[in-house]
């Protein structure tokens, strides 16, 4: 339950920062601000859509993270310095809020990666000595069997001896 409930506070924050950049955008085209500021929000937008929509993969996590950190900058430096204390505190503190939030999940995050990963078997090398002792003995016992059985049903050998004998006895 509590791992939904991080997620579901950061997807809200998150459209919370979509709604507070369209806003933005909104207000710069009224008031005719300059266009850098306009791209900066735009930006801003986009980010966040592409967070939203990476949201539970470690990319989307470290988008997630950039992004907040842009908007900390946007706030500090676009509306610290055209409003008041009062009108940027709202913002300031959900945006902060969101930052923490992700960090904290970003590293639980790795941390349940890590988990899943299956152990990893150590093995000795003296087992795997033992394994391959009793292996090859398997196979040398299994040698020596067949040319036993082979050497006993098998007749060229015979043959062979018989030919000798005949030779030395032509001699």
């Amino acid at each position: 339950m509590g791992v939904s409930r991080g997620l579901l506070t950061i997807k809200l924050l998150l459209l919370f920062a979509l709604f507070w950049s369209m806003i933005s955008i909104i207000f710069e085209l009224r008031s005719g601000f300059f266009v850098f500021e306009i791209m900066l929000f735009l930006l801003l937008f986009v980010m966040a859509v592409v967070a939203l929509m990476g949201m539970g993969s470690k990319w989307g996590w470290k988008m997630f993270i950039f992004f907040y950190c842009v908007n900390f900058v946007n706030i500090l430096v676009i509306y610290f310095m055209r409003f008041s204390v009062k009108e940027i505190i709202f913002p300031f503190v959900l945006t902060g809020a969101g930052y923490i939030i992700s960090l904290s999940k970003s590293e639980s995050y790795e941390f349940e990666e890590a988990d899943n990963i299956p152990p990893v078997e150590v093995v000795d090398e003296e087992e795997e000595k033992k394994t391959a002792s009793k292996a090859s003995s398997k196979r040398s016992t299994k040698k020596k069997t067949s040319k036993k059985e082979t050497g006993s049903k098998s007749k060229p050998k015979k043959k062979a001896g018989s030919k000798k004998k005949k030779s030395s006895s032509k001699k």
